[in-house]
């Protein structure tokens, strides 16, 4: 993917990582054995291959923001989604240490959105109260929020939505 973007714009100056799936699984000692790895490989493996093949990119240039997504439940932990929890608290972590990592120009910062309002979500919990949801919009802002920093960026935050 960074090769196709680089043959077309010569460059990247930012990367949002918003691949990731979600599953209730049960209480740890009943998830099934290969929930945990494919939980793992969808929200962090491809976390971490987008942001190692990027990486390169923004310290050859000198310049690049990440943002990736994390999860309340990376933060806190998450009954009957341990698979799930615990790979987003891996996404959070390599965030974090992403932004340790970076040049004085290249920033690592996470989003982290409650239950995000789309159709699929609703339909999936009819019956759950979507007032306190994140608007797919209120991410979208906070993506330009971040990008459009300049003066003091944010590195190694996490923006809680």
């Amino acid at each position: 993917m960074v090769a196709e973007i680089l043959r077309h714009l010569d460059t990247c100056h930012a990367w949002i990582n918003v691949a990731g799936g979600f599953s209730m699984d049960g209480l740890v000692e009943e998830v099934p054995a290969e929930a945990w790895p494919r939980l793992f490989d969808l929200n962090f493996i491809t976390c971490l291959n987008a942001c190692q093949a990027i990486l390169t990119v923004f310290k050859e240039h000198g310049f690049g923001r990440i943002i990736n997504f994390g999860s309340l439940a990376g933060d806190l932990g998450m009954a009957q989604a341990g698979p799930y929890a615990v790979s987003k608290a891996a996404v959070m972590n390599l965030t974090l240490t992403l932004a340790q990592e970076g040049e004085p120009q290249v920033t690592a910062n996470l989003i982290i959105p409650s239950i995000v309002d789309t159709p699929a979500n609703r339909k999936a919990m009819p019956r759950a109260d979507f007032s306190g949801w994140t608007h797919p919009l209120t991410i979208a802002e906070k993506i330009v929020d971040i990008l459009a920093e300049t003066d003091r960026p944010p590195n190694g935050e996490k923006f809680v939505l």
